[in-house]
C-alpha cells in the first residue's frame, strides 16, 4: 500500500510513549513524523537510546508488519517547532490538536485538500509562543473531546480523523488484485496451497508468518 498525504508534527515524548507512536502511526500508513524539542518538553529524551542507537526502527519496522505493508514513514528530527513545520506542505490541511484552546472538535467531515498535517504537543502541552507560532503557520486548534488524553491516543485519534476526512482511505485489497489474471497471481495461490499444507506457524514465527498467512487468506479468497 501507498503512504498516506498526512505529516505528524509532535513534540519529542518520552521513549516508551515515541515506540508506541512509531509503531501505530507506521501501521496507519502515514507518510511522515517530525519529533520537534518543545519548550515544554524534557530535553533529555532527545538523548535516549531509543534515539541513539537507532533502536527506534524496530517499533517502526513491526507496526508496517502488522499492516502488511512493506513501506514505513520517513522519520525527521528538529530542535524547534518552527523547523518542524516546515515539513508541512503549504496547502495541507493544517490542525494542530490543544485541549484548552480549540475552535471546536476534530471532526471527519470531508476536506478538499491535496494533503495534511497534524500538530501535536508534548505530554505538558503546547506553549504561548508555540500555539502563536502555529497559528501564524496556517494551523487551526482542535480538540477531541473534554477528556485529556495521553500523547499516543490524541494522535491514534486525530490521525484517524484526519485521514478519513482527507478521503485518502481505501478498502482492503488482496495483493494480487494488482494482477488477477497474471503469472504472479498464479504464483501466489499455489503459495496459498503450499502454506495450507504445512502446519501452523508457531506464535514465535513473528511478522513474516502473519505476513504469509494473510497472503494466503488473500489468495485463498481469489482461487
Amino acid at each position: 500500500q501507498p503512504l498516506l498525504p498526512l505529516t505528524v508534527v509532535v513534540g519529542l515524548p518520552r521513549p516508551q510513549t515515541a515506540k508506541k507512536l512509531l509503531h501505530d502511526l507506521a501501521s496507519l500508513g502515514v507518510d511522515r513524523i517530525v519529533f520537534f524539542e518543545a519548550e515544554k518538553g524534557d530535553p533529555s529524551y532527545a538523548q535516549s537510546s531509543l534515539w541513539r542507537e537507532d533502536a527506534w526502527r524496530e517499533p517502526l519496522r513491526k507496526g508496517a508488519e502488522q499492516a502488511c505493508s512493506a513501506q514505513t514513514p520517513d522519520i525527521l528530527h528538529e530542535t524547534t517547532l518552527s523547523r518542524a513545520l516546515a515539513h508541512v506542505a503549504p496547502d495541507a490541511w493544517k490542525v494542530s490538536l490543544d485541549p484548552y484552546v480549540s475552535c471546536g472538535p476534530l471532526g471527519a467531515a470531508s476536506k478538499k485538500f491535496p494533503a495534511g498535517g497534524l500538530a501535536l504537543g508534548p505530554e505538558r502541552g503546547w506553549s504561548e509562543v508555540e500555539r502563536r507560532l502555529l497559528a501564524e503557520q496556517g494551523f487551526t486548534p482542535y480538540h477531541l473531546g473534554d477528556r485529556i488524553l495521553r500523547v499516543e491516543t490524541a494522535a491514534i485519534a486525530g490521525v484517524g480523523l484526519m485521514l478519513a476526512g482527507l478521503g485518502v482511505w481505501q478498502a482492503h485489497r488482496p495483493l494480487i488484485d494488482i494482477a488477477p489474471g497474471g503469472s504472479a497471481a498464479r504464483d501466489l495461490r499455489e503459495l496459498a496451497s503450499a502454506i495450507e499444507a504445512l502446519p501452523p506457524a508457531s506464535a514465535s514465527a513473528g511478522g513474516l508468518a502473519f505476513f504469509v498467512e494473510r497472503l494466503a487468506l488473500d489468495a485463498g479468497r481469489q482461487a
